[in-house]
């Protein structure tokens, strides 16, 4: 799966319930693109998000700042909690408010 990329995959998989993800930013125009495609994939075939489909990041701190993540949590249309941690949460990704 091709962050940004994603119709491919929604095409085959379409009712993917929990996005699990560790240690995956490494560079900021990523994380523009793994939260547009976790949108797409969390969202039902017309659009809207399904109940109690989620994202679980384990976010690792590198050269990107965590506000600039919870950001593009907030720009894609969808909301977060903070589960554990402070430097390197772990984030719980769900559907905006």
């Amino acid at each position: 799966l091709m962050w940004g990329d994603h119709d491919e995959f929604i095409g085959t998989y379409s009712k993917v319930d929990v996005i699990v993800a560790a240690d995956v930013i490494y560079e900021d125009h990523h994380v523009d693109l793994l939260m547009s495609t976790a949108a797409a994939i969390l969202k039902d075939k017309d659009g809207a998000f399904r109940d109690n489909a989620m994202m679980i990041l384990a976010y690792a701190r590198r050269q990107i700042p965590l506000d600039r993540v919870l950001e593009a949590i907030e720009t894609n249309g969808l909301t977060y909690t903070i589960v554990e941690g402070d430097l390197e949460p772990i984030i719980k990704i769900t559907q905006g408010n």
